[in-house]
């Protein structure tokens, strides 16, 4: 027979504390789980956009951004190594969605952005990835 590994041996002792949990603690911990997991779905949700964010309307520009600034306060839940990343992440996306918005004057002169993905060899935002926009006279 062979032993159970080390995973197997955590998975099962972590059973076992939950299961020993009173119900009122157990329901807590699951609902913190579950607002956790929300929180990460929306922050995809939201900057999983900047993929397209040239080409986003401006009213749905808006609602990304009041969706990031919805978003902020979770980041206080977070242990401190994530809410550096996160915070960083969410604030460029934010930027970005809002340089994109713009000002009407500026925005009346834009003839067509990109951003050079290339440059960095990446995907998704980021602050070495440049962002160019062509503007009319």
């Amino acid at each position: 027979m062979r032993a159970p590994s080390l995973a197997a041996i955590a998975c099962g002792l972590l059973a076992l504390s939950v299961g020993e949990l009173p119900a009122v603690a157990g329901g807590a911990l699951l609902a913190q789980a579950r607002a956790a997991d929300d929180w990460d779905a929306e922050f995809e949700s939201v900057c999983s956009r900047t993929q397209d964010a040239m080409t986003i309307p401006s009213d749905e520009l808006k609602s990304l951004i009041a969706r990031c600034d919805r978003l902020k306060p979770g980041l206080a839940k977070l242990d401190d190594s994530r809410r550096k990343v996160y915070a960083k992440r969410l604030k460029m996306c934010r930027d970005l969605f809002d340089f994109v918005l713009g000002s009407p004057a500026f925005a009346g002169r834009v003839t067509g952005a990109e951003i050079d993905r290339e440059e960095r060899a990446g995907k998704g935002a980021s602050d070495h990835a440049p962002v160019i926009v062509e503007l009319s006279d």
